[in-house]
Parts: structure tokens; C-alpha cells; sequence
């Protein structure tokens, strides 16, 4: 990723036969990266599609000279470069530069958009290029002449602060004591900075505020709360049982609407979930009651 951004960083920079060369580089870091893992290349046009595709349009609309809308390309991408994470803002640099390549040689290119749309495919057809074969020989050597051992020696110590960082939220979302509430229909709104993924479980928001129909969840500061990838539940750690109907843990606030309280989970010991109370048994002053929602 970091190999395509700067590729793209100096396709923007250039004209005619380098720009050429360097986009030409830029999808050979995409097709390298997206053969490693087998839905990379639909998770990654899901978010340019959603991210990438509005932020691009921002700029179209708010930028009418192209030398300015292609430095805002660029400014993005050095934005998203700081950021500890690219799960989901990488988006915002990818979108905009490719939007910008595709605006210089493809100017109705937006009418064209579907949901199968690519980023990458779109560009290389719209420069009558030939979409490169995943080799990680041609990668690894291209990718030094945009600084390949600074960027590898950076991503190496980014590899092991992800790895502390990933054993923390285990401990705290998979391993330890956590409340988990069910997804139906949500409203949310996150950071797309603060989100990180912890492999085989999900996404870990660090900023995040969620609505369903059992009431409203604030994350914040040093909080966390893991969403899988099905977004079918959302789960918090746990300091303290739960109990009542505001809620609260370390960076984590829960105020639930009337109807709905905890019970312990029966998979993990110690950890609970919120469900919803039956009508007969909350007029009979019964216990809660898992009910499926």
C-alpha cells in the first residue's frame, strides 16, 4: 500500500510517458498486494466505492483548477501516510489520486461507475495500459525507486507496534471478560483513523458512537469495541458486572432504552450480552430472557 501511494504520489507529479510509468507501477503494487489475500480486491473497491469515491467528488466540486485538485490528491495522501492505521482511511488517499489520473485522461469517467467499478482497472483502460501481472519480483524491484528500504524499514516497525498493539485487544475484546450487544438496524458513526484490524475477529473501533433498537453506545479516548467483519454484534470490554440501565467501562459509555438489560453470556464465562425482555415475563417480574433480535 504503501509502495502504491507513493507511486500514485509521483503519477500526479508527472505528465505523458512517466506519468505513464509511474501508474503503470502503482497497479503493480495493487495486483501484488490484493493476489496475497483472497478479498482484498472486493474489500478494498467496497471502501473506494463508499470513501474513495466521495472524497474525490468533494474535491471535483469544491477545486475547479486541476493543478489544485491534483495537490489536494497529494495532500491526502500524505495525511493518510501518518496515520497508525489504513483499514479504512487508505480509501481517501487511493480514491481522490486515482480519481484525478481518470479526470485528466477520462473526463465522463463517473458517468461509468457501477458497483463493479474499479479504481485501478478504470485508470489502466482509460491509459490504454495492460493491467500488470502479480509478480513479486517486478514489485520488489520497483518498488525502490520510491524509497523501498526507507518504507519497508518503517512498515517493519509498524509490523510490531500492530503486533503489541493486536495482542492488547485480544486480551481485552476475545480474551477477557466483554459485553457483547447484537446488530440489527444501526445507525453509526466512527473515526476512520481509529479503526484497526484484529485478524480472524473483526474490526476494533476506537472512536465510535452506535444506535439500535436497544439504545446507544459511545466509545471514546482509550476505548475500544470490536465489529466482525458480518457486523452482526458488537462487543466491549467488561472492568465490572454489568447491571442497571446506564452502563458504563473504561472508554466506553451504554445507555439502554427500556425493555432490553444483560444476561451472562453462555460461551464465555464471565462475559454477558444484552438482550431483549419478552412481554410476559417482564410483567411477571421474571429474570431477563434471551430473545433473538
Amino acid at each position: 500500500m504503501r509502495a502504491e501511494l507513493a507511486a500514485l504520489r509521483a503519477a500526479l507529479l508527472a505528465s505523458g510517458q512517466p506519468r505513464k510509468r509511474a501508474l503503470t507501477d502503482a497497479l503493480l503494487f495493487r495486483v501484488y498486494r490484493m493476489s496475497l489475500w483472497p478479498h482484498a480486491a472486493a474489500d478494498e473497491r467496497s471502501l473506494e466505492l463508499n470513501e474513495g469515491l466521495a472524497e474525490s467528488t468533494g474535491i471535483d466540486v469544491s477545486q475547479h483548477s486541476v493543478g489544485v485538485r491534483m495537490d489536494a490528491a497529494i495532500h491526502d495522501i500524505d495525511d493518510v501516510e501518518k496515520e497508525r492505521s489504513f483499514v479504512r482511511s487508505f480509501a481517501y488517499a487511493t480514491g481522490p489520486a486515482y480519481a484525478e489520473l481518470l479526470d485528466v485522461m477520462q473526463p465522463d469517467w463517473r458517468r461509468k461507475v457501477t458497483p463493479g467499478f474499479a479504481f485501478g482497472k478504470a485508470a489502466a483502460a482509460a491509459c490504454h495500459l495492460a493491467m500488470p501481472k502479480p509478480e513479486k519480483s517486478l514489485a520488489l524491484a520497483a518498488i525502490e525507486k520510491y524509497g523501498g528500504k526507507r518504507i519497508i524499514a518503517q512498515e517493519d516497525a509498524r509490523a510490531k507496534a500492530t503486533a503489541v498493539r493486536n495482542a492488547r485487544f485480544a486480551q481485552a475484546l476475545v480474551d477477557g471478560p466483554t459485553l457483547t450487544l447484537p446488530l440489527g438496524k444501526f445507525s453509526i458513526s466512527f473515526d476512520p483513523r481509529q479503526v484497526y484490524s484484529l485478524p480472524g475477529h473483526g474490526s476494533v473501533y476506537q472512536t465510535l458512537a452506535l444506535g439500535d433498537a436497544w439504545g446507544k453506545l459511545d466509545v471514546h479516548g482509550d476505548g475500544m469495541a470490536l465489529i466482525p467483519s458480518n457486523f452482526g454484534s458488537v462487543t466491549v470490554p467488561l472492568d465490572k458486572t454489568p447491571a442497571g440501565m446506564q452502563l458504563a467501562g473504561k472508554g466506553w459509555s451504554l445507555n439502554l432504552n427500556k425493555g432490553y438489560g444483560v444476561q451472562p453470556d453462555p460461551h464465555h464465562e464471565g462475559s454477558f450480552v444484552v438482550t431483549r425482555r419478552t412481554l410476559s415475563k417482564l410483567h411477571a417480574g421474571h429474570p431477563w430472557t434471551p430473545v433473538r433480535t
